[in-house]
């Protein structure tokens, strides 16, 4: 009795395989794009619950089950004007909240590109503060802050990071200050406006 053995596959052809068909630019340019945030190009709140939900559904074996329905019915319920416990907040009333504080880290990390640069500490400290409408002394009471809030390890993290970002030029540098300390500035007046009573 003749055995029938099956025919090993053709390898592939890569002949016809352009060079841009696997040089990953999609992941990078969507890596770099989403690792704007605060600089200017922000993604809708929108796109990017959808592109969680994405993730938590098409990833499932790091979630626990019962943690995975959790992230799904709360970013869902977000579409229908909901917030579930998962999302609501647990610190109210503090003079400080979480979006004036990221933005202070941010700005502790221009001061540190611009001494990356050559300025010296005190006269990046002025011009950060300017740009902030803040004081020079008021910035650097932030790193304080900041250090105390995040834990050392996170603010000394941001630094190491803020000095390898010098190369793309002073035109970057301005462009992130004025988008930061605008969106510092926004932040204080939303902050105001909800600490104020509803007439």
């Amino acid at each position: 009795m003749k055995l029938h053995v099956a025919k090993p596959p053709e390898p592939p052809d890569h002949s016809k395989v352009r060079p841009t068909d696997d040089d990953h630019r999609h992941e990078w340019y969507g890596r770099n794009w989403v690792g704007r945030l605060g600089s200017g190009f922000d993604i809708d709140p929108i796109v990017a619950r959808k592109w969680l939900k994405n993730l938590v559904r098409t990833i499932p074996g790091i979630f626990n089950p019962e943690l995975q329905l959790m992230v799904l019915w709360a970013l869902d319920a977000c579409d229908y004007g909901e917030v579930q416990p998962m999302l609501r907040a647990t610190k109210k009333g503090r003079k400080v909240n979480w979006t004036i504080l990221r933005l202070q880290m941010r700005a502790i990390t221009l001061v540190k590109q611009r001494q990356t640069n050559g300025m010296k500490k005190f006269i990046a400290l002025q011009e950060v503060g300017y740009a902030f409408g803040v004081s020079a002394a008021t910035v650097r009471t932030w790193e304080r802050r900041l250090r105390t809030e995040f834990g050392h390890s996170d603010v000394a993290n941001a630094l190491a990071t803020a000095t390898f970002k010098l190369i793309e030029g002073d035109a970057r540098y301005a462009q992130e200050l004025k988008v930061t300390a605008r969106q510092y500035r926004m932040a204080l007046a939303e902050k105001t406006a909800k600490r104020s009573p509803q007439k």
